[in-house]
């Protein structure tokens, strides 16, 4: 448009252009300055309060059940965020503390939930990282706006201890799952241990005599039989030299090698051999009472073979060699039982071994989770008891002021957007307008020369006119302002949801 102008600079123009549309001007600025200036009054005042705490780690409960992850806090507060704001924890706080009625007099519950939950505002802040193994620290700060002071500081604080109320349960929670996770776990190692114990014992008393620790026992039993075997054949060699020429009288007198085999001797070695295992094992083990009844039976045959009188007492019984031959029989018959034990003693020492593997194994099993699970236990003790890891450190109070709008600021924007509304009128105006108001208009819109201009001549009763007319529209400017700020004002004062909107 400028470019358009000859000789005529932009505030020349600004000049005719506020000659010709100073009132229209001011009308218009009047008229959008008042609806901004009675929005902005009748806004009511909004109020903002917070609580702070401090949300750590429990420093006694997480040594003794450590968490999987290292960003368990930061989960769990994210956690704990989505269940303070839930649609169920909200409708509680709007019921208690009364919040919305005239939002809720018109709009559906899901509406006034979303309008909370944009009332509220939580910054989490990291204080201390994570490092060289200590616990992060969080400071957390809930905050609440709201047209009532004493509202917004009860709701804060209402929030806040939500907030902890969820935590406690959340960690209880967490502490009472591991605990019976734990109890799981000893339950079936406790089991397991029982099943590789009685595994255990079933092949021991199954094997018995070819166990590892029986090993020299049978090796020491092997020489004995031998060397009784040795002396039953000597005895049996001088039985038959003695039937070919010896005189058969003094076979009644028993050799010192028919004593040991027979008699005394080998009571007396079967009585050491039950010391030596009672030594080491108790009554009830199968060899002691073996050699026990194999005392029994040998004292009651030397008692019935000499008529009362044991092995070695006088007028000891005659041997035959059908007694020698008998006996070298039963002494066969134990070396191969002895030798038999000891040569699988090998094969049951490898299958003992595995056996006792998996039963240490069960038990170390049992006593780890043993120990896990008293440490859970008493983890699940603590967290009834302590809160360190939640401190409020700053509680919400009712604030003395509002802390929105900026009436100020919003006026001077008021201001600013009039006189910018007023200006595009007044533009528009002009550029509808095809009247000509000066010869230079008249000489841009044609080339003809213009000979003369003749001004206005205004009668008496055009200036009449003119005077009414002005009178006459300031009238309806007035009841137009008036209007328009009756009408802002009640906008202003009942639109609280869309104001607050636009404000935060």
């Amino acid at each position: 448009m400028v470019s358009e102008v000859d000789d005529r600079s932009i505030f020349d123009l600004a000049a005719d252009w506020w000659k010709r549309r100073k009132w229209l001007f001011i009308a218009s600025f009047l008229i959008a300055f008042t609806v901004a200036a009675s929005l902005v009054r009748a806004l009511p005042p909004l109020y903002r309060a917070s609580t702070t705490f401090v949300f750590s780690e429990n420093e006694i409960a997480e040594s003794l059940v450590t968490p999987d992850t290292n960003n368990d806090l930061e989960l769990r507060l994210a956690a704990i965020r989505q269940a303070v704001l839930s649609r169920s924890e909200l409708q509680q706080v709007i019921d208690s503390f009364g919040l919305y009625a005239d939002l809720m007099r018109n709009a559906p519950p899901e509406s006034v939930i979303r309008r909370f939950r944009r009332d509220i505002d939580i910054e989490q802040t990291t204080a201390t990282e994570p490092q060289w193994g200590k616990k992060s620290t969080y400071i957390v700060t809930i905050g609440f706006r709201y047209w009532d002071p004493q509202h917004v500081a009860a709701v804060a604080n209402e929030l806040a201890a939500r907030f902890q109320a969820e935590n406690t349960r959340i960690r209880r929670a967490q502490a009472a799952r591991t605990t019976e996770f734990m109890r799981s776990q000893v339950d079936a190692a406790r089991t397991e241990l029982r099943r590789q114990e009685s595994r255990l014992g079933a092949f021991r008393n199954a094997h018995l005599g070819e166990l590892p620790e029986q090993q020299s026992y049978n090796i020491a039993v092997l020489e004995r039989l031998n060397g009784e075997l040795r002396l039953n054949q000597e005895r049996q060699a001088e039985l038959l030299m003695a039937r070919e020429g010896i005189p058969s009288s003094t076979l009644t007198v028993p050799s010192p090698s028919a004593s040991r085999l027979t008699g005394r001797s080998r009571l007396e070695q079967l009585q050491r051999d039950l010391a030596a295992m009672q030594g080491r094992y108790t009554d009830a083990h199968p060899q002691v009472i073996r050699l026990q009844r194999e005392i029994d039976r040998l004292t009651q045959e030397l008692i019935d073979e000499g008529g009362g009188r044991l092995a070695g007492q006088a007028n000891e019984p005659l041997v035959t060699l059908g007694d020698l031959r008998r006996n070298e029989a039963r002494l066969r018959d134990e070396i191969a039982a002895v030798t038999q034990r000891i040569e699988t003693t090998p094969q049951v020492d490898q299958n003992l071994q595995r056996i006792a593997y998996d039963y240490n194994a069960a038990k170390e099993a049992y006593l780890s989770l043993q120990k896990l699970y008293r440490d859970a236990h008493l983890a699940e003790s603590l967290e009834q008891r302590q809160d360190q890891q939640f401190k409020v450190i700053e509680a919400a109070i009712p604030p003395d002021f509002p802390s929105a709008p900026n009436r100020m600021r919003l006026t001077f924007m008021g201001f600013v957007l009039a006189a910018a509304i007023a200006g595009l009128v007044v533009f528009v105006a002009e550029r509808t307008d095809k009247r000509f108001y000066s010869l230079a208009d008249i000489r841009r819109f044609t080339r003809v020369p213009v000979l003369a201009s003749i001004g206005p001549m205004p009668t008496m009763a055009d200036t009449v006119r003119r005077r009414a007319g002005a009178v006459t529209m300031w009238i309806f400017v007035i009841i137009g302002l008036l209007l328009v700020a009756s009408i802002s004002n009640y906008i202003g004062s009942n639109a609280h949801g869309l104001v607050a909107t636009i404000l935060t």
